[in-house]
């Protein structure tokens, strides 16, 4: 099973540069030198198409999938619109892959649920609580008011439903995200009404009601706060808000 091997080792390095790239001003690989985030970018495309192609060679398709979502993310993040916006409509719908944990170690654990149930260091910010639809709760957005303060006395503790343990997987790549990679490169492209559709398909499976915008303007404020919705607490707030 070397080339599916190869594949996924590919495909894992590629989301790893992803968020070095996403999350930091430079970085660097192999004691080599100080790179972009656009060079750090562009080192992922490589190893997404490596992982493609030797995920095609070994009949890997989950592999295959899971690089070009990695790689539809590290093409939005270059500005290469088309290339993100074609990759992304390759994803099955109903695609995931996560990362999982356990408490079989501590360094394998949800940090996410650790830093807001077992020591609380952390609250979930007032922009997301209490997110709902014409008055109804938004499940994707369930937040638990726990009703004291977290480690800080002052500050109050809300706490997110979404991961219920320390062993609560992570989504890393799912169909919902490339739907939304697809949106945006349809609204950058000046196709916001196909945004919008995009949008509010994402809104009715969760069960809510439709969103308007009268225009372009109004479309990209829909699509940056459906993404801090559908892909809450997944690490990719801090790359949104960078580009």
């Amino acid at each position: 099973n070397r080339m599916g091997l190869i594949a996924q080792a590919a495909a894992y390095g590629g989301y790893s540069l992803v968020m070095m790239a996403e999350s930091f001003c430079s970085g660097a690989i192999d004691l080599g030198p100080e790179l972009s985030p656009a060079d750090m970018f562009g080192e992922a495309i490589k190893r997404f198409d490596r992982a493609i192609e030797a995920g095609t060679a070994a009949n890997d398709t989950a592999t295959v999938t899971l690089a070009r979502l990695g790689r539809a993310r590290a093409r939005l993040g270059l500005g290469d619109l088309e290339g993100a916006g074609a990759d992304a409509a390759l994803i099955p719908e109903g695609f995931v892959v996560n990362a999982t944990y356990s408490d079989a170690a501590t360094r394998r654990q949800n940090r996410v649920h650790t830093a807001l149930y077992r020591t609380p260091i952390a609250t979930v910010s007032a922009a997301y609580r209490n997110l709902t639809f014409d008055g109804v709760p938004d499940p994707r957005v369930e937040v638990i008011d726990a009703g004291r303060s977290g480690m800080d006395a002052d500050v109050p503790l809300f706490q997110p439903a979404k991961y219920s343990s320390v062993s609560s997987p992570i989504p890393l790549a799912t169909w919902e995200e490339a739907q939304l990679i697809l949106a945006e490169a349809r609204l950058r492209s000046g196709d916001w009404t196909g945004a919008m559709t995009i949008i509010n398909d994402l809104r009715a499976e969760a069960g809510g009601e439709p969103w308007s915008a009268a225009n372009e303007v109004e479309a990209w404020e829909r699509l940056k706060r459906e993404r801090g919705i559908v892909l809450w607490l997944e690490g990719r707030r801090l790359g949104d808000l960078h580009r």
